[in-house]
């Protein structure tokens, strides 16, 4: 007999009070020339006094980050002021790229001890991370010359799903739609009870987001299949010794001779992967012969 799972989820009141699931800001009073910046987990080993290829600043203000052309996942930083408050802020429905994040806070042309940024306090907020309100830290300029930093290092809301998508079909349907359907499998080191405790499962093709679903899972009586009926369909496998995602769907893409860059969102994991469709619509991965090369 089959159950029904529906996953309720409570969010903080400041995260029902906007989209945005990220945001950190930096305050101050005066003169000083600060600037806040958001660095890329791909840039997190680059030095803190410079400006990275991927930063997120006034420079940069809204970098495309994660999924290609999609933009709910790309910071987009502003600056305002609040009476004689100066702020700056970085926010973000979603930050797919798996790794660390790293918040700048800098301070510019902080050149001597005359110079009256001295003294001057800026607080750091992190607002909201992962929908969860944060820390306030509190740092005061100096009179020392160049430029000052305070970094804070914030871990990614996504542990990384090892998809390895072994077989893609898609079939035109129309002008401009076609079905499609994508077999993939995933670590076998990940929490099982993890991966399906869920409140959403995405697909990402390209610059399309072709499956969006919010719950409602069945599962079998050992629950070890789980899956979600049409008009979309997926399954997940759980046990010991099987870990495969099956997804069927409509994209409105045209999946021909092309390269396709996939994202499968699965709760808290993500899924990378790349690979190259024919003009068939079908792509193949040979896994035995990959994990077995012959000599």
């Amino acid at each position: 007999m089959k159950k029904m799972l529906l996953i309720l989820v409570l969010l903080p009141l400041a995260a029902l009070a906007s989209a945005y699931n990220y945001r950190i800001s930096m305050e101050w009073v005066g003169d000083a020339e600060m600037q806040l910046i958001m660095r890329h987990p791909d840039n997190i080993k680059e030095s803190e006094t410079a400006i990275a290829s991927r930063d997120c600043y006034s420079g940069n203000k809204n970098p495309d980050w994660g999924v290609k052309d999609i933009t709910s996942d790309n910071p987009r930083w502003a600056s305002r002021k609040e009476g004689i408050t100066n702020i700056q802020e970085i926010v973000a429905e979603d930050l797919f790229d798996v790794g660390n994040y790293k918040i700048i806070a800098r301070c510019l042309n902080n050149a001597d001890p005359s110079n009256p940024y001295q003294g001057t306090t800026v607080f750091i907020n992190t607002d909201l991370w992962k929908g969860i309100p944060g820390d306030r830290e509190t740092v005061t300029l100096n009179a020392v010359y160049g430029t000052q930093t305070w970094p804070i290092i914030k871990e990614s809301d996504y542990k990384n799903l090892y998809t390895r998508i072994l077989k893609f079909k898609y079939i035109k349907k129309g002008l401009g739609k076609g079905k499609y359907s994508i077999h993939a499998n995933y670590a076998t080191n990940l929490d099982r009870d993890d991966i399906t405790t869920n409140t959403y499962f995405k697909v990402y093709l390209n610059d399309e987001q072709v499956y969006r679903d919010t719950g409602n899972w069945e599962w079998n009586k050992k629950q070890t299949v789980f899956h979600v009926h049409k008009p979309w369909t997926i399954k997940v496998w759980r046990n010991d010794s099987k870990r495969e995602i099956k997804v069927r769907g409509v994209a409105d893409g045209a999946y021909h001779s092309v390269d396709v860059y996939c994202n499968m969102v699965l709760g808290r994991y993500i899924g990378t992967n790349s690979f190259y469709v024919p003009k068939s619509g079908k792509y193949v991965f040979k896994e035995h012969d990959y994990l077995h090369p012959k000599k």
